[in-house]
């Protein structure tokens, strides 16, 4: 198993975060880990998980042992493997995109994830339907992100509703047309600034 050996309580998965995702500062995982901190008093059953390698691990890790979360934030480093990547997502109940890098959402969305971001670059607003599929959060905010994953780990059933939401919000109405074109609109933005 990706993850560990199932337990007959299925409510570690309820209240697992997931993160994936190259290690940079501009993804925010700091900002997922203080986050996390700040509910983790709340739900000792809760984990974040990391997928991803990059110049931050390092500090990362330093960050999640001083907040004397080591235990409970777990760095798995870089994985490639499509269904490796996958056995994390059907393993966890949300996915947690903290700062910029909103690709990895589509994947999230294909495996029936309800997802955690905020805006960045707007294309979330493409995949993101606000209380349908997930929730944005306050960007640069730890406290925000902190309340939406209380919300969310509060009510596991609604998140699983979420979940089927965002399969089908990706099955059905994402195509690589509007998010192409959502890109190019985002970048032209950036060249004329």
């Amino acid at each position: 198993k990706a993850i560990r050996e199932r337990d007959e309580n299925d409510y570690i998965k309820d209240r697992r975060l997931l993160h994936i995702g190259r290690l940079v500062k501009w993804k925010r995982v700091d900002l997922l880990i203080e986050a996390f901190r700040k509910v983790a008093a709340d739900y000792p059953e809760a984990e974040l998980v990391i997928v991803g390698d990059g110049p931050e691990l390092d500090r990362l890790k330093q960050q999640a042992s001083d907040l004397q979360l080591a235990d409970r934030i777990r760095f798995i480093g870089a994985v490639y493997d499509p269904k490796m990547l996958g056995a994390y997502m059907n393993e966890s109940s949300i996915y947690v995109l903290a700062g910029m890098g909103g690709l990895s959402i589509n994947d999230a969305m294909t495996y029936g994830m309800p997802v955690l971001c905020a805006v960045c670059d707007s294309t979330e607003r493409d995949l993101v339907m606000e209380g349908r599929n997930g929730y944005f959060f306050k960007d640069g905010d730890a406290d925000s992100l902190a309340e939406r994953i209380r919300e969310m780990f509060e009510s596991p059933e609604r998140c699983r509703e979420m979940g089927k939401e965002s399969e089908r919000i990706i099955r059905e109405k994402i195509n690589m047309e509007t998010v192409s074109k959502r890109y190019l609109k985002a970048f032209q933005e950036i060249i004329s600034q």
